[in-house]
């Protein structure tokens, strides 16, 4: 592969992303982050490697240095995620970060490129109470503003791809986990709350069903896509569904914990993504099983309890 251009390389897909690119030969990656410490800890860990770690707010800097090129892939994974809680202090940052950045970027890029793969979300789409997996032509209407930046930022890939001709690949993720997650999420609070032996609760009597993506089989998703020159829209998830019960099950057992369990009264609302139309039309699978994927987040997470551990090197 020749040159690419990967943003949100010091995510949480975005770092295990860069690792499979330059572990299969990729000519050279050119990985944009936002952040001086992140530039510095990506370019201690990939020293000596094909790639440059470039600062740069998508939303806000000058980027008269992606024009420099002509690029084979521009993967697209950078994202502000809110935290859980009221995300309404976060709407600015949202609006910036996810919309006006993927504006930017893609106006200044331009023709320059063979392909573009979008890391979407689970969130563009509406929650129902059916119980039904969730198709591709399902409806999006989105239950919060991180979501509503994220389907906007989806259409503005779109006319980009319709004005450039450019192929253009949609991932939409289910909730990635495994090793390096910090967001503030069920699973690595389950997962935090079994090592240290606290209880877990469980609202909607923990009978919400899921399915997440493991950030290997992501990653790999994502190469896949790219080496593919896929275009279209795609749902990204995990084959094996799980209750939030059977999680925390998971969870408990494999820290070897003794938490105690607590289920709470509540609506339980399921977000299962259908994954058929990926793996049938462009051979995209994520095996990983939820067991495997937490015990390794579980290793990660005491190893790294103690020191500075790379987590991709745990995927």
């Amino acid at each position: 592969m020749g040159r690419v251009l990967l943003t949100g390389a010091s995510g949480h897909l975005g770092r295990v992303v860069l690792r499979r690119l330059l572990d299969a030969g990729t000519e050279f990656v050119v990985a944009q982050v936002n952040s001086e410490e992140s530039r510095e800890i990506l370019s201690r860990l990939f020293a000596g490697r094909r790639v440059e770690i470039v600062r740069c707010s998508l939303e806000k800097d000058d980027l008269r240095w992606v024009k420099g090129y002509s690029w084979e892939a521009i993967i697209h994974t950078a994202a502000l995620i809110p935290p859980s809680g009221d995300e309404s202090a976060f709407y600015t940052r949202l609006y910036a970060a996810n919309i006006l950045g993927t504006a930017r970027l893609l106006s200044v890029v331009g023709r320059m490129t063979s392909r573009c793969v979008l890391v979407s979300t689970v969130e563009v789409y509406s929650r129902a109470s059916d119980g039904n997996p969730i198709l591709e032509k399902s409806t999006t209407v989105p239950s919060s503003f991180y979501g509503v930046t994220k389907l906007a930022s989806e259409e503005i890939a779109r006319l980009w791809a319709r004005d450039t001709g450019i192929p253009l690949f949609v991932l939409r993720s289910a909730s990635i986990y495994g090793p390096g997650e910090v967001q503030s999420r069920a699973l690595p609070s389950f997962i935090r709350c079994a090592i240290a032996d606290k209880a877990i609760f469980l609202n909607g009597m923990g009978m919400a069903r899921r399915n997440y993506v493991y950030v290997g089989d992501a990653a790999d998703a994502v190469m896949r896509s790219v080496e593919g020159g896929f275009s279209g829209t795609a749902n990204l998830a995990g084959r094996q569904i799980f209750s939030m019960n059977e999680l925390a099950s998971i969870a408990v057992s494999v820290a070897g914990s003794h938490s105690p369990v607590f289920k709470l009264p509540g609506h339980a609302l399921d977000l299962v993504l259908d994954t058929r139309f990926a793996e049938d039309k462009f051979g995209i699978v994520c095996n990983t099983s939820i067991a495997e994927g937490v015990s390794r987040q579980v290793s990660w997470l005491k190893a790294s309890a103690n020191a500075t551990v790379d987590y991709s090197e745990f995927v």
